[in-house]
């Protein structure tokens, strides 16, 4: 009876250690599959209230990508160059983000400093 009780503990222990061994395993395995976030950047092609295409170049070719949005956008319109981070859900890519790239302002050259005024003649 002794013998029968001590092996039943000891398989429940076992049991135990087991089931928690696995559950860490499970959610490292969600966590990664969530937390896959992508970025890309092009020029927005098309815009509404639920989605955006944007056209970029991979290897001088042309690519339309559309995303699904979350919320509208605002202050961004057809035309602008873009960066959007994003996630696919279902087999759609989901925009998390979308910044708009500000226009790099080339700087006109400084001006050469004048000549220093000739000195004053000796007398």
């Amino acid at each position: 009876m002794k013998r029968l009780i001590t092996v039943l503990i000891g398989l429940s222990v076992l049991f135990a250690f087991t089931a928690f061994a696995q559950a860490p395993a499970q959610a490292k395995a969600e966590h990664h599959a969530k937390a896959t976030h992508k970025t890309v950047s092009g020029k927005v092609t098309e815009l509404t209230d639920t989605a955006v295409n944007i056209e970029r170049k991979v290897k001088d070719k042309a690519e339309t990508m559309e995303f699904i949005l979350e919320k509208p956008l605002t202050g961004i319109a057809v035309g602008d160059e873009v960066t959007v981070a994003y996630q696919m859900k279902d087999g759609k890519n989901v925009a998390m983000k979308v910044v708009k790239k500000e226009a790099t302002k080339v700087a006109a050259p400084a001006p050469a400093p004048a000549p220093a005024p000739a000195p004053a003649p000796v007398k």
